[in-house]
């Protein structure tokens, strides 16, 4: 057969580990996504030269370079299932760059017109989003990139590495920033395909429909944070130092609207 190695150069054996527990549980429900193989005495994780590494079944398909209503609909539908799962106790419980995290850019000495524009993102969040929200096992990172077709049949969801226990409603929101925006405008039509598709499995609350416009705001946000302090902090001088820009127009695009034109345009 046909299989994917991967090396975790950033993660220690415990969080390898967590994230197969989770694979296997995923393929457990009928879910998705990719198969852990086993080594020959069962471990599912092995050290090579001191670093985490798996075996995957490999799955043929594409990653879209484009995406319709109705890939996008299965997407949401997939991931209304994810959340109805039941997650193991070993993953965390906080979103790995939410805004939480937010403080080691603000605090940082470095861009100060960054740091204002997240300092005062950040407020809008905390202002916008109640922790009283339904949390559930999101995947945290669902952008295009990590789905497989073929032709429009979404064949697998790939890559939790961020997996963890978190708003449900924020999956959605990360979801639509990763799949619904074209250059620099991002596509409403298209989000309403992707919670439609989320509501045929599961209604979203009242409270989830009033705050998923800022928990999209929050996708763009902490993709723009984690982008700036990979490429500017941790690994200065990067090609990617930009990259952050991009999500900086999504998030400040997906602001401006006012809630009655979101609303709409979306449920």
């Amino acid at each position: 057969g046909t299989f994917v190695l991967s090396i975790c150069d950033e993660k220690p054996m415990a969080d390898v580990l967590a994230l197969t527990k989770v694979l296997d549980l995923l393929v457990a429900h009928g879910f998705p996504t990719t198969q852990v193989v086993k080594a020959l005495n069962g471990d599912p994780v092995v050290d090579l030269a001191g670093r985490p590494v798996f075996i995957k079944t490999y799955i043929p398909g594409q990653v879209p370079k484009q995406t319709d209503a109705d890939m996008i609909f299965q997407v949401g539908r997939q991931l209304s299932r994810l959340h109805r799962i039941e997650p193991p106790a070993d993953i965390p419980r906080q979103f790995a760059y939410g805004w939480e995290r937010f403080a080691d850019v603000i605090d940082a000495k470095t861009d100060s017109v960054y740091r204002h524009w997240l300092a005062a993102k950040r407020d809008y969040l905390q202002n916008s989003i109640t922790s009283d929200l339904p949390q559930s096992m999101i995947h945290g990172d669902l952008f295009y990139d990590n789905t497989l077709f073929e032709g429009n049949k979404l064949l697998a969801i790939l890559d939790f590495e961020e997996v963890c226990v978190y708003y449900r409603a924020f999956d959605l929101g990360m979801c639509f920033i990763g799949f619904c925006a074209q250059d620099d405008n991002v596509s409403l039509e298209k989000f309403k395909a992707l919670v439609a598709g989320y509501q045929c499995e599961t209604l979203l609350t009242t409270k989830e429909k009033q705050q998923l416009q800022a928990l999209a705001v929050l996708g763009a946000t902490a993709t723009s944070f984690w982008r700036f302090r990979q490429y500017n902090i941790i690994y200065p001088g990067s090609p990617l130092s930009n990259t952050y820009l991009h999500m900086n127009r999504l998030a400040d695009q997906l602001e401006a609207y006012s809630r009655k034109t979101f609303e709409t345009a979306v449920f």
